[in-house]
């Protein structure tokens, strides 16, 4: 029989994590928390950056798993039940965590981001409880293309089919 793998090293946030972590070319692993931060770690498990999204209050979480993009950026968006501004998707250098850009959305981001082979960034909003969600495309350079209201918040990532289209899941419905 094989020997039982062993854990290298671990690295603690400030809350739990939700998401999948994102690993990079040079092996950054990328992972946000519900303290509302994004942590790089490096390989051998030591921090390279953070960025903490709570600018505008300190109830922002992180509940996405990030998207790396062709330009060298990370993408991810922005939970807040209570505050508004905090409802946003972020893009930062990911090499350095610099800030890039940040478009603010009408409700929450718990959907992780879709890039398509042109650069163009999919990504769903909707609130816990919610009625209604939206599926966004937004530009690399974080202007927002255009949204669609859809019934039932989206929490799940967005898919791209071969033609073209996307598919979203939301609440109890796949559109």
């Amino acid at each position: 029989p094989q020997a039982a793998p062993t854990v290298l090293w671990s690295y603690s946030t400030g809350g739990p994590i939700h998401a999948s972590p994102t690993v990079g070319a040079d092996s950054t692993i990328y992972v946000g928390s519900v303290d509302g931060t994004m942590y790089a770690v490096n390989p051998d498990g030591t921090l390279k950056w953070s960025f903490d999204a709570n600018q505008n209050g300190p109830t922002a979480e992180i509940w996405s798993s990030a998207a790396l993009h062709s330009d060298g950026s990370l993408i991810f968006g922005v939970v807040d039940a209570t505050n508004d501004l905090n409802r946003r998707i972020i893009s930062l250098n990911a090499l350095t965590g610099a800030f890039n850009w940040e478009l603010p959305t009408s409700d929450s981001v718990y959907s992780s981001p879709l890039i398509d082979s042109n650069g163009n960034i999919f990504v769903g909003t909707g609130d816990i409880g919610g009625i209604l969600g939206e599926i966004l495309r937004i530009s690399p350079a974080g202007g927002e293309d255009w949204s669609t209201v859809i019934n039932g918040p989206v929490f799940a990532s967005p898919a791209l089919l071969a033609t073209g289209h996307i598919v979203v899941a939301h609440v109890d419905i796949v559109s």
